[in-house]
């Protein structure tokens, strides 16, 4: 699994854990070995997630990435670390695709793939060009044209753009909201006291 970072909001904390150190706990679940690539330019930020996930994953700027995979053919699963993808569409998306494959939907008017599995051939240009535009969409341009496409649920992605965001990223990792059907007591209990708990300890 390569992860592809290009700002903050890898360490933006959902549900009090931030989104890198998420994606690698998912990949790890699912027996794959993570490495998370930043651009070279920031230096700080890749030692701040280096620090964050306490070496669980290789953490490498972009213009070493390359010499860490040998083999070109071989296939890697590419997650857009500035988008929140709930890890039961990350297991969904290993079973139920082969080969060459990309969760493609629109986001804000742009075509984006926050995740996609692609040969290592496909994947090494995009370590050149990492700080040039949103991953999802560098990503999206570098899967193959005949790669199956997987439309993820909009309950089971959210990109982590600022603040806001990350709110309501966290009621969908929480599974808050209006159309719940349980009483008045237990969401007040979640939302003050249950969810605020979980996020400290976490």
């Amino acid at each position: 699994v390569v992860i592809l970072v290009t700002g903050r909001t890898a360490v933006a904390r959902v549900g009090g854990i931030s989104a890198i150190r998420r994606h690698v706990a998912t990949a790890s679940r699912l027996g794959l070995t993570p490495m998370v690539v930043y651009p070279p330019r920031l230096t700080a930020l890749g030692a701040e997630i280096d620090a964050d996930l306490d070496g669980r994953a290789v953490c490498v700027s972009a213009d070493a990435a390359g010499a860490r995979l040998a083999r070109d053919d071989v296939d890697a699963l590419v997650i857009a670390a500035d988008w929140f993808v709930s890890p039961a569409a990350l297991y969904a998306f290993g079973r139920q695709t082969e080969g060459a494959a990309v969760a493609r939907f629109v986001d804000r008017g742009r075509v984006v793939a926050p995740v996609a599995r692609m040969p290592v051939s496909k994947l090494r240009p995009l370590f050149s060009v990492l700080s040039e535009g949103p991953v999802s969409e560098l990503i999206n341009d570098a899967v193959p044209a005949d790669a199956q496409v997987v439309e993820m649920d909009p309950g089971e992605r959210h990109r982590l753009s600022d603040s806001v965001a990350i709110e309501r990223c966290e009621r969908k990792l929480f599974g808050l909201g209006s159309h719940r059907s349980e009483p008045w007591s237990v969401r007040m209990f979640e939302s003050h006291l249950a969810i605020p708990i979980a996020s400290y300890l976490a």
